[in-house]
């Protein structure tokens, strides 16, 4: 979303209508977003048969509308993320996801096939919804095995040194200040962080 950039260009220098222009193409792309993921991964307008009608444009604009939603509420309800972190979240995760996903979604196919099932039934439906959802599970525990490595990582002692080398040596100018500016950066290389240092221990490298 433009607006969680560091600098908003549009919102400084337009209002009005020129305002609600830039608004309204950044969601016009996300709902082409939204109709090209349903395109390309959720069955596109096929959709189950109720009451032995199916209405192929409804199902299409129901689940682009269901995606949207989806993307709107995590825009707004989740954290700003560094874009280097998101560029790595998407090529390193959701690329391969993708791919993955594309192979799962093909082999249920076949093998509901295989069990005679119809392509358009609730039991067809119902199949590839499970392959889905293991599939979700599966890389959700990734993503959870990764970032329990990654705190530990963090929470070792020899890597907190390396971050406190990289960041620099935080020093106290003079005795009669019980702490200094880095004091928290001190006690990860300093044995006798929390006690007073002594005169002219410590200073700003």
């Amino acid at each position: 979303m433009p607006e969680s950039e560091i600098i908003a260009g549009h919102h400084i220098e337009y209002s009005g209508m020129k305002f609600a222009l830039f608004f309204l193409g950044e969601y016009v792309h996300a709902f082409a977003v939204s109709c090209i993921i349903v395109t390309l991964f959720l069955g596109g307008w096929r959709g189950p048969n109720l009451f032995g009608l199916t209405v192929p444009w409804l199902w299409f604009f129901v689940k682009a509308i269901l995606v949207f939603d989806v993307m709107v509420l995590g825009a707004r309800d989740a954290a700003a993320l560094r874009i280097d972190h998101l560029m790595a979240f998407n090529w390193k995760f959701l690329v391969p996801l993708s791919l993955a996903n594309t192979i799962v979604v093909a082999l249920a196919d076949r093998l509901a096939q295989a069990l005679g099932l119809a392509m358009g039934t609730w039991p067809w439906a119902l199949m590839l919804l499970a392959f889905n959802l293991a599939l979700i599970f599966a890389a959700l525990a990734l993503v959870g095995s990764a970032g329990r490595r990654a705190r530990r990582a963090a929470e070792s002692p020899a890597l907190r040194g390396r971050i406190a080398a990289r960041v620099g040596a935080w020093r106290c100018v003079g005795a009669r200040r019980r702490a200094c500016a880095g004091d928290g950066w001190g006690a990860l290389t300093d044995p006798s962080a929390g006690r007073e240092p002594a005169e002219g221990k410590w200073s700003l490298v």
